[in-house]
C-alpha cells in the first residue's frame, strides 16, 4: 500500500491517524486523535522489519448511522412450517410489521453504539 499526503488512515490496531504529511523523502507523519505524532514509510509501515500495531493497513473511512425512514417497502409475509412438513404463506399485519422492525432497528442501533 501506498500512503498519500493528506489522507487518513487506520493502524494495524484501529486508530485513526492523519492527515499524512510528507517529511523527508520516502517519510510520512500523521497525527492521532490525541495529537501523538506517528512517524512511517511511503508503504506504512513503521520502524524495523517486523509488524507493529502502529504500522498502517488501510485508508480510513468514516462510518455512519442510517436512518430508518418512512416508506411502502412491500408486503412481507412469513412461512409457517408445522411438525408435520406442511407449510404455508401467511401474510403479516402492518402493524406488526411496524412494531418488530421499530424493536428491531433500535437493538440494531443499540449493537452498533456499542461497538
Amino acid at each position: 500500500m501506498q500512503i498519500e499526503v493528506g489522507k487518513y488512515y487506520k493502524t494495524r490496531c484501529g486508530r485513526k491517524v492523519g492527515p499524512m504529511k510528507q517529511e523527508a523523502v520516502n517519510v510520512l507523519s500523521g497525527l492521532f486523535e490525541n495529537k501523538e505524532r506517528l512517524w512511517v514509510f511511503e508503504n506504512g509501515r513503521g520502524h524495523g522489519v517486523s509488524e507493529t500495531m502502529n504500522d498502517l493497513v488501510a485508508e480510513w473511512y468514516e462510518v455512519t448511522k442510517r436512518e430508518i425512514v418512512p416508506g411502502d417497502y412491500g408486503p412481507l409475509n412469513a412461512l409457517q412450517v408445522e411438525a408435520s412438513g406442511c407449510w404455508r404463506i401467511l401474510p403479516l399485519s402492518s402493524k406488526w410489521i411496524k412494531e418488530q422492525t421499530l424493536e428491531f432497528a433500535r437493538l440494531l442501533n443499540e449493537i452498533a453504539e456499542a461497538m
